[in-house]
């Protein structure tokens, strides 16, 4: 959600309940229209070597044991 909208549902949720029990009004942030799309999967490889992957739509990697991890984002539905 966060890499294709730019919000962080968590951090907004927090924001909506401090401006609630101070009384103020909460305003989301004006989300951006991108496609996203998250990668995980086990892997018999201890640490597994993604550094093939290069691709600018790459954004982040996972780094945890026998797993491997992906999230990619584009303004572009069929990149």
């Amino acid at each position: 959600m966060e890499e294709g909208s730019g919000a962080n549902l968590w951090i907004e949720w927090a924001k909506l309940e401090v401006a609630q029990v101070r009384g103020e009004m909460y305003a989301p942030p004006v989300p951006h229209q991108e496609y996203a799309g998250l990668l995980v999967s086990l892997t018999r490889q201890e640490w597994p070597d993604t550094s093939s992957f290069d691709d600018p739509e790459l954004v982040w990697r996972l780094h945890k044991h026998h797993h491997v991890g992906l999230i990619v984002c584009s303004t572009d539905y069929f990149h």
